[in-house]
């Protein structure tokens, strides 16, 4: 179980790194606008000493910035991918027709919820992962992070793949 734990964290913090990445490229314009001399004059007269600091904070933080948030988020969708998957194999197995309603919902909630909770979030345990992550070497950051863009790959590949198994079995049930 805590390999388990410990490779989804892996996953968690990888998710959290590119996010980061993507939110430093498509940000850069910004970030070197806020380090302009205009801009920090601007924003030392209201206070703001280092506001390009204060967005980044505010954006790449691991323990309350946004794209700490949106990573859970990631990882919630990825656990609805697995469930839908699991969903729709078994409709294409056993049922004749799709019937998601509000009751499939709330099954599959109590199911992602906890899982995302105890396996990251409870007493702040991704913290504890992110600061063991960063602290691995190069060759080894990038070999998980080859692993985990694999595992997203599969769980999305598994969801189309789980999509056309339910619906060939539909079209050749008797």
């Amino acid at each position: 179980m805590e390999n388990i734990i410990w490779f989804w964290n892996l996953v968690h913090y990888n998710v959290f790194v590119w996010r980061n990445k993507v939110t430093n490229f498509l940000l850069s314009p910004f970030f070197k606008f806020l380090g302009s001399s205009t801009a920090r004059n601007f924003y030392n007269k209201r206070g703001v000493l280092d506001p390009d600091l204060i967005v980044k904070d505010a954006l790449l933080n691991t323990s309350n910035g946004t794209n700490s948030i949106r990573s859970g988020g990631t990882m919630g969708m990825l656990l609805l991918f697995i469930c839908l998957s699991v969903y729709l194999i078994y409709t294409g197995l056993f049922d004749t027709k799709i019937t998601f309603g509000i009751i499939h919902i709330v099954i599959i909630s109590i199911i992602i919820i906890p899982i995302n909770y105890f396996t990251l979030f409870k007493q702040r345990r991704y913290l504890k992962y992110f600061e063991e992550f960063t602290n691995l070497s190069k060759d080894k950051r990038s070999k998980y992070s080859w692993i985990c863009f694999g595992f997203i790959l599969l769980v999305i590949f598994f969801l189309i793949g789980s999509f056309m198994f339910m619906d060939h079995m539909f079209h050749h049930k008797n």
